[in-house]
C-alpha cells in the first residue's frame, strides 16, 4: 500500500484554525474600516482614503490566494540528469526521491519544498523558491493595509475625544474605535516585525531555515564553551583538595611513625641511671 497523496497547497482542506482566523481578522477590519472613515471623512481625503484601503486589501487578498494555493513541492525530474549531478542531490528518504540541496521535507505538508523557507500557519501553507515572492509582496501589503487601518482607527478616536465634550451619546461608537484601533495596531506591529525579519534575510541570502540553523549551531557552541568553562574549574578544585588530602595523610603518618619510635616510659632509655650506669661501670673496670 503506497503513502497517501500530500496535501498539494494551503487552500486543501483542511484548513488551519489560525489560517480561517486570519480571513476573520481581515473582513472584520476592512469592514469596520469603511464603517469608520465615512463618519470621520467626507470629499477628497474620504475618496482618498478608500482608494488607498481598497486597493492595498485587494492586493492582499491576491497575494494571500497566490501563496497559499501555489503547490510548493520539488516536482523537478532529476532522472534525466547526468549521474555525476545526480549524485551532487539530496535524497529524501520519506517521498523515496532525489531533491535539491535546498529542498527540505515538510512534516505537516507531508512533502519536499523546493527551495525550502518555513511553513506559515495563518497560509496553512510551505513557503518556498515558487511562492516566496508572493509571500514577501503579501507582508508589504498587509502592512499597508493595516497601517491605514490604525490611522483610520486613530483618528476617529481623536474625533470622538474632541466631541465629546458637546455630545457623549457615542460611547458605543468609541468602544467600537478603541478595539478596531488596539486590534489593527497590535496586527500591523506583528506584520511589520515579520517584514523587516524577511528584509533582513533577504539580504543576507539567508532562508527562515537557514537562520534557525545558525541559531541553534551558535546555541550549542555557545553551551559547550561554558560547559568547557566550568569542567577545568572543577578540575583544579578537585586536585588541590586531592593534594591537600594526600598531604594531610602523610604528616598524619609521619606524626604516626614518630609515635611509635619514640620511647616508652618503661623504656631504659627514660631511666638517667640506666645511661650513666654502663659507663661507671667501664670506668671500674679500667681501674
Amino acid at each position: 500500500m503506497g503513502r497517501p497523496a500530500a496535501r498539494p497547497h494551503g487552500l486543501a482542506p483542511p484548513f488551519h484554525p489560525l489560517q480561517v482566523a486570519s480571513w476573520g481578522l481581515f473582513a472584520s477590519l476592512s469592514g469596520l474600516f469603511y464603517l469608520i472613515v465615512t463618519r470621520i471623512a467626507e470629499g477628497g481625503p474620504l475618496i482618498a482614503a478608500i482608494v488607498v484601503h481598497t486597493t492595498a486589501a485587494l492586493l492582499v487578498a491576491g497575494f494571500t490566494t497566490q501563496a497559499a494555493g501555489t503547490d510548493s513541492r520539488d516536482t523537478r525530474d532529476y532522472q534525466a540528469l547526468p549521474e555525476l549531478e545526480r549524485e551532487a542531490l539530496s535524497f529524501c528518504h520519506v517521498c523515496q526521491s532525489r531533491v535539491r540541496r535546498e529542498s527540505k521535507h515538510c512534516r505537516i505538508c507531508d512533502k519536499c519544498v523546493d527551495g525550502f523557507d518555513h511553513h506559515c500557519i495563518w497560509l496553512n501553507n510551505c513557503i518556498g523558491a515558487k511562492n516566496y515572492a508572493s509571500f514577501f509582496k503579501l507582508l508589504a501589503s498587509a502592512a499597508i493595509l493595516l497601517c491605514v487601518q490604525s490611522l483610520t482607527g486613530f483618528a476617529a478616536f481623536v474625533a470622538y475625544v474632541r466631541s465629546a465634550k458637546e455630545d457623549s451619546s457615542n460611547t458605543k461608537f468609541a468602544v467600537l474605535v478603541g478595539i478596531y484601533v488596539l486590534a489593527a495596531t497590535v496586527a500591523f506591529g506583528a506584520v511589520m516585525n515579520l517584514l523587516l525579519f524577511h528584509i533582513r534575510l533577504v539580504r543576507s541570502h539567508q532562508t527562515t531555515y537557514d537562520y534557525i540553523v545558525e541559531m541553534e549551531r551558535r546555541k550549542r557552541m555557545a553551551d559547550e564553551k561554558r560547559r568547557s568553562a566550568v569542567v577545568p574549574e572543577h578540575s583544579s578544585k578537585s586536585g588541590s583538595m586531592c593534594c591537600f588530602s594526600r598531604r594531610q595523610r602523610v604528616t598524619s603518618d609521619s606524626e604516626a611513625s614518630a609515635r611509635r619510635n619514640r620511647p616508652s616510659d618503661n623504656s631504659p632509655l627514660s631511666d638517667p641511671s640506666a645511661v650513666a650506669a654502663p659507663t661507671s661501670d667501664a670506668q671500674v673496670e679500667l681501674v
